[in-house]
């Protein structure tokens, strides 16, 4: 809406590209090397979290035995939250990008942005306010919904 004149306007974004078939189609590419990567680093974890265990089990009365076992638990922490932070990323990866071109007259505008689901049901509607529009230069609005 232009915030001088009053005038509103509606427009439909084109998807610019599915990021789910892209992610998709690298993964398939790469499908063989990531398990490998996955299953190599696993076990590497484990096994530096098995070794300072059994070493800090084997120098009970020793002075390394108290180093070795904080070092053992530090080791299994780390793990479980990098295992996390693995599963978070892939959470959050956008499915989709949508683009549009739009011809204005420079003026001030609110911007609403409607974000739908598959079947065209609003799940998030995001406000600008008193943008402005310049003449004879790209304006440029971004959104995101991560929901």
């Amino acid at each position: 809406e232009n915030e001088d004149t009053g005038e509103k306007h509606q427009f439909r974004l084109d998807p610019l590209e599915s990021i789910d078939s892209i992610a998709y189609d690298t993964f398939r590419q790469k499908q063989d090397l990531l398990y490998f990567k996955a299953i190599a680093r696993s076990i590497a974890k484990s096994m530096t979290t098995n070794v300072l265990d059994a070493a800090s089990r084997v120098d009970q009365n020793g002075d390394a035995s108290g180093i070795l076992g904080l070092l053992s638990i530090v080791s299994l922490v780390s793990n479980e939250l990098t295992e996390v932070a693995d599963l978070r990323t892939s959470r959050y990866f956008p499915a989709k990008a949508s683009v549009g071109g739009i011809h204005l007259a420079p003026g001030r505008y609110t911007v609403q942005i409607q974000y739908k689901d598959a079947w065209g049901g609003t799940i998030w509607l995001e406000t600008i306010q008193g943008f402005e529009l310049k003449r004879n230069t790209i304006n440029l609005v971004e959104g995101i919904c991560l929901q």
